[in-house]
């Protein structure tokens, strides 16, 4: 059923924090190769389509490495220089950020040739209150920046620290089954979105996915995207020209998750979400050993 329905779907293809995520506050190493392993892998698989969106402190020093992705024929977007939270720090602080990342990805030639320049949110946090995130949004474009939203989240991040622990104990049987699961959130959590557009819409609409820089996407991105061939990989601008995002951009929810904050969710979304949640805070189902199961329904 997955496959049927998503086959010919368009996706714009994103990676957030790259060119590494960052080691503060997680349980992984910064690794900037991953962007070089994450870039052969798309090209393996003929993903032509993909942004990466750079947070410039991890990115100095590694002007080589981005330049090689944008000589593939990718983009790079702006990620602000230091994974600020909009909600945590005044625009004036934020919109400076987003003007030292600004530099860097100029300097690298990202939006030469007419590249669009884009822009999204850490965390998709944009901002604490609707005043605020209107008049953030507002600096931004005036920069030149489209505001790059997301509607699929790949849940990468909640698999780093499972995947960490069995890889330093050695237990490879562990990792596999670590990866295999990571596999299916991703694919179910694109198959989940398209449902809940398509009702709630009545229409097939691009969705904008995201995963992270992180050592879990690096390892299991080919996986994810062998079990989503037949998709149609689309760019973001195409993405970001529907109707959805268009709208989205005039709703200044604090969530960039577009679905999730446009669409009602059905009394039995919101219960099997809750379900979902309260599934994986005790670990059942080995949630807390492999990684959860049901993030998308949360």
């Amino acid at each position: 059923m997955r496959a049927g329905l998503l086959r010919d779907w368009p996706f714009a293809l994103s990676c957030d924090d790259a060119p590494t995520v960052s080691s503060e506050g997680r349980v992984v190493d910064e690794d900037p190769e991953r962007l070089d392993v994450i870039r052969t892998e798309l090209t393996a698989q003929r993903v032509r389509h993909c942004t990466a969106f750079v947070v410039g402190r991890n990115a100095e020093g590694q002007e080589a490495r981005l330049r090689r992705w944008l000589d593939a024929g990718y983009q790079l977007g702006n990620h602000t220089f230091s994974h600020l939270r909009a909600s945590r720090v005044g625009s004036d602080e934020f919109l400076a950020d987003v003007r030292r990342c600004d530099e860097l990805l100029a300097a690298v030639g990202a939006f030469a040739q007419g590249q669009p320049r884009l822009f999204r949110f850490p965390s998709l946090d944009r901002g604490d209150d609707p005043r605020h995130r209107e008049g953030l949004a507002g600096r931004i474009r005036d920069l030149g920046y489209t505001i790059a939203h997301a509607s699929v989240d790949f849940f990468d991040y909640l698999f780093e620290e499972p995947l960490g622990a069995a890889e330093r104990s050695g237990d490879s049987a562990l990792v596999e089954s670590i990866l295999e699961r990571y596999v299916e959130v991703a694919a179910s959590a694109c198959a989940y979105e398209a449902r809940r557009v398509h009702r709630g819409l009545g229409r097939t609409v691009p969705l904008i996915a995201f995963f992270h820089c992180g050592p879990t996407s690096a390892l299991g991105l080919r996986r994810v995207l062998t079990c989503l061939r037949g998709v149609r990989w689309c760019t973001q601008a195409e993405a970001l020209a529907d109707d959805l995002y268009v709208t989205f951009d005039r709703f200044y929810g604090s969530n960039g998750r577009v679905a999730r904050s446009l669409l009602q969710r059905t009394l039995r979304e919101r219960v099997t979400g809750k379900l979902a949640a309260l599934s994986a805070w005790p670990g059942l189902f080995a949630q807390r050993r492999l990684g959860p199961l049901w993030p998308f329904l949360a």
